[in-house]
């Protein structure tokens, strides 16, 4: 009985921890917006550390303390950061049950792997994202209303916080605004896909190192293997993004931006890998990390192609079948 209540106090604490950040993120300060990054984390820590009980005490916690300081704004909460939270972190703890279970009682039970978590992240906020622009397709007054109604309240902050007059002369502020409003469902595909598996794996890491994961850890360099049907979605959605009529180039945006983003993952999971036996390592990974935050447009569709090559070729498998050959 201790040991339950512990749990859910755990829990529910945790819930009250995330809904401080997603409360602070809300009064604009630099400092709380930045920590609001890490909305998912304590319901994240919550779950892979003390159960998935524990982590649905911090959900239904965070929601309820969301609510009660600000109603307009805690079911988007819910619904985009903590409810994802719970579930990706729910799925990663227990095992995997698409897996065949081994026929031998003492055989390790599978878990998901990284690539199995990052195409249900995906999932999860292409689904978001597309439900966002239909709701601005199908809504009154129709797309074009939408971002005309949008911009002008995103005009209207810039201008309130004086951000309108740092914008180059070639850019007004109408033009950002509904540039933002556009891209607003690729956006929160994309951005929110990396900010939960970026959390998912602080959360994991730091349960690991208390000592309370329950499951084997994964080498993320090695064990990031995206499945190959995942090629055929993206590659249709990239086509429908660049070819296809709107609204049906909008939807595919959202699926090639976010199934883009895995496929850049991989491709610099496999660089990791590959470079591990060489000597100019740290230099090798801190010039491409380094190119990628001053050419990102560049960096990012490349380490994509290699993400999608490495899906067939294996470049990882080989060169592991190649050193154990040579030892």
């Amino acid at each position: 009985m201790q040991a339950h209540l512990t749990r859910y106090a755990t829990g529910v604490g945790s819930g009250a921890a995330a809904a401080l950040i997603f409360l602070a993120a809300m009064r604009g300060a630099p400092l709380a917006v930045a920590l609001a990054y890490l909305g998912p984390l304590p319901i994240m820590i919550a779950t892979l550390g003390w159960g998935w009980d524990a982590g649905l005490a911090a959900l239904f916690a965070a929601c309820g303390f969301a609510a009660a300081a600000s109603p307009v704004y805690a079911l988007v909460y819910g619904l985009l950061i903590a409810a994802p939270a719970w579930c990706l972190a729910a799925f990663v703890g227990a095992p995997a049950f698409y897996a065949r279970r081994s026929a031998e009682p003492e055989a390790p039970r599978r878990y998901p792997g990284p690539g199995a978590v990052s195409v249900l992240a995906a999932a999860m906020f292409i689904v978001a994202g597309a439900v966002q622009l239909s709701m601005m397709w199908f809504g009154q007054g129709g797309y074009n209303g939408a971002v005309a109604a949008l911009s002008a309240e995103i005009r209207d902050a810039l201008d309130a916080a004086g951000a309108a007059r740092a914008l180059p002369p070639d850019l007004s502020a109408n033009d950002l605004a509904q540039a933002i409003v556009q891209f607003a469902p690729a956006t929160l595909a994309t951005g929110a896909t990396l900010m939960h598996l970026a959390n998912l794996y602080l959360a994991a890491r730091s349960v690991q190192l208390s000592q309370r994961l329950s499951r084997p850890w994964r080498d993320i360099p090695t064990g990031f293997i995206l499945p190959r049907w995942l090629a055929a979605p993206a590659v249709v959605a990239l086509a429908l993004a660049l070819s296809a009529p709107s609204p049906a180039s909008d939807y595919g945006l959202i699926g090639a931006t976010a199934l883009g983003a895995l496929y850049a993952m991989q491709g610099l999971a496999a660089l990791h890998a590959l470079s591990r036996r060489a000597a100019a390592r740290p230099f090798m990974l801190a010039a491409l990390y380094f190119a990628f935050a001053v050419a990102a447009q560049w960096i990012a569709p490349a380490l994509a192609l290699l993400g999608l090559a490495e899906s067939f070729a294996d470049l990882r498998g080989r060169a592991a079948r190649s050193l154990r050959i040579r030892s």
